[in-house]
């Protein structure tokens, strides 16, 4: 999306978006609606140039600003933060290490799948926006535009309810590329039989 694009955006567009990034924080509730949550994260967002308000650069911010935004359920990581950050009676250095550790494994596994699930996504697109069936006719052969119609928009709500129901991703690439190899043969066959 462009800069112009996100211009064009509605607030409907952006609130929709905005909710797309609160569901990815599950089980961790952001306090919503909450008006200094929104303007810690929109001028994190020009801060930063983060534009479009897409749910990824809004999701970008609220990993920037956890620290400093109010929440409903906090997340775990921030829960981790506070305890180590809590006065104790005697301070056991090997606990406070444990702690810092954990709280660096939570957020780097975080980031690993975040960053997975997004190249996967991206990867499913790709095969869906690739797919290209051709079909003979006349001695001719050419792209076969009514298949491509007919798959694409299915393959497509498919990958969006995947997304939306956070599911694994990298399994949704490899039974996507399964099926559309599938298609393919399924295909060719069919066209083996009618030459």
């Amino acid at each position: 999306m462009t800069v112009e694009q996100s211009n064009a955006m509605t607030m409907e567009q952006v609130l929709a978006e905005y909710q797309k990034a609160l569901d990815r924080l599950a089980p961790a509730v952001l306090a919503h609606p909450n008006e200094s949550n929104g303007l810690l994260i929109s001028a994190y967002l020009k801060k930063n140039n983060l534009m479009p308000p897409t749910a990824d650069n809004f999701s970008i911010a609220i990993k920037a600003l956890f620290k400093d935004l109010t929440w409903d359920k906090k997340p775990k990581a921030l829960l981790l933060i506070e305890k180590a950050d809590a006065p104790k009676l005697k301070e056991n250095p090997l606990e406070l290490e444990a702690v810092r550790t954990t709280i660096l494994k939570a957020l780097e596994v975080s980031d690993a799948k975040e960053k997975a699930n997004a190249a996967s996504i991206k990867q499913a697109r790709s095969l869906i926006e690739g797919y290209r069936p051709t079909k003979f006719a006349l001695g001719n052969s050419r792209i076969d535009n009514a298949e491509i119609e007919a798959m694409a928009p299915k393959w497509t709500a498919a990958l969006n309810e995947a997304i939306a129901k956070k599911q694994n991703m990298q399994q949704f690439v490899l039974v996507l590329s399964a099926a559309i190899q599938k298609r393919y043969a399924d295909r060719e066959r069919i066209s083996e039989r009618g030459r």
